[in-house]
C-alpha cells in the first residue's frame, strides 16, 4: 500500500515498519527497528510538539497531526491508533503516514482560482471582499486608518471599437502592472469589474491618498512611455477612507470611494470642456 505505516511502542521505539516508509527513509524496513523514531524521522533528540504519539500516550486516544516533514520535503498526515492487549494494556500504537502535499496544492490551486481574476491575475471582487474585511478587523484592533481607492481605465471603450478587444484585453492587464508597480505588496489590488479597479491599504504612514494618486499617474507615465502605444493607459480614481473610530461597512466604503472616482470623472471632464 502507498501509505506509510510504523508501529512505535511506548518508549517511541519502532518495532516495525512497511516498505513503503523505508523506501521513502532510503534504508531497509529491519534497520529501523529498535531505534527511536523522532530520531530516524525527524532527527531530533525528542519527540516534536507535534508528535500525535506522545498525546496518545497521554490520554490513550487516536490522534492526528498535518505538518510539513523536513526530512522527506513533504506535508503529511499522520494518524496513530492505539493497541491493547486484552486486559487493557498498551502494546503499541500503528502509524499510517499519507503524503498530502498533492491534496494541499491543489486546495490552494482552487482556492487562488475563486479569488483571482483570470485576465490581470489580480484579485477579483470577492477576492477583495474577503481580503479587506480580514484588512479592516485588523485595523480596528491597531487603530490605523485603511484607504480605499476605486479606480477606472480610461478610455477603454475607445481602446475596445478602434483597436479591438483582444487590445483592450492587453490594456486591462497593462493596467494591472501599472497598479502592481504603484502600490505595496502587502495591499489588496482587485479588477473590480469590467475596467474598474479597486485598491485597499493600510495607512500606517504619513502617506496620503493624494501622494498615492501622484505616484499612479506617474508609474503610468512610465508604463505608457516604455510599451509606445498610441493610446495611453491612466486612472481615474476616487478614494474612501475607514476610520476605526468611526466604523462602517465595506459596501458604504466601496460606494463612497465610487462616488468620490465619478466625481473626479465629472470634473476633469468639465476642466476640458472650458480648455
Amino acid at each position: 500500500m502507498p501509505d506509510l505505516i510504523a508501529i512505535i511502542d511506548k518508549d517511541y521505539k519502532l518495532k516495525r515498519i512497511n516498505r513503503a516508509m523505508a523506501k521513502s527513509l532510503g534504508i531497509k524496513a529491519g534497520d529501523a527497528v529498535g531505534r527511536y523514531c523522532y530520531q530516524l524521522f525527524h532527527r531530533t533528540k525528542a519527540p516534536p510538539s507535534f508528535c500525535p504519539h506522545r498525546a496518545l500516550l497521554s490520554d490513550g486516544q487516536p490522534h492526528s497531526s498535518d505538518y510539513y516533514e523536513e526530512t522527506l520535503k513533504k506535508y503529511l498526515k499522520v494518524t496513530v491508533i492505539p493497541c491493547y492487549d486484552s486486559s487493557r494494556n498498551f502494546l503499541y500504537s500503528v502509524h499510517i503516514v499519507r503524503d498530502i502535499s498533492e491534496k494541499l496544492r491543489m486546495e490552494q490551486l482552487l482556492r487562488n482560482l475563486s479569488i483571482t481574476d483570470d485576465l490581470t491575475g489580480l484579485y477579483n471582487r470577492k477576492g477583495f471582499m474577503t481580503l479587506t474585511e480580514q484588512l479592516i478587523g485588523t485595523s480596528n484592533r491597531l487603530s490605523y486608518r485603511v484607504l480605499i481607492l476605486f479606480m477606472n481605465l480610461n478610455g477603454m471603450k475607445f481602446i475596445n471599437e478602434i483597436f479591438g478587444h483582444l487590445e483592450g484585453d492587453h490594456a486591462l492587464r497593462g493596467a494591472a502592472t501599472i497598479l502592481r508597480s504603484t502600490f505595496r505588496e502587502t495591499d489588496i489590488i482587485a479588477r473590480y469589474g469590467g475596467d474598474e479597479f479597486i485598491v485597499s491599504a493600510m495607512q500606517t504612514g504619513k502617506a496620503d491618498s493624494s501622494n498615492i494618486i501622484d505616484r499612479l499617474n506617474k508609474k503610468s507615465d512610465v508604463f505608457n512611455a516604455q510599451t509606445n502605444k498610441i493610446y495611453k493607459l491612466s486612472f481615474t480614481t476616487g478614494v474612501a477612507v475607514y476610520d476605526p473610530n468611526e466604523p462602517v461597512s465595506l459596501e458604504e466604503l466601496i460606494a463612497q470611494a465610487k462616488n468620490s472616482m465619478y466625481e473626479a470623472k465629472f470634473m476633469a471632464r468639465f476642466k476640458n470642456e472650458e480648455a
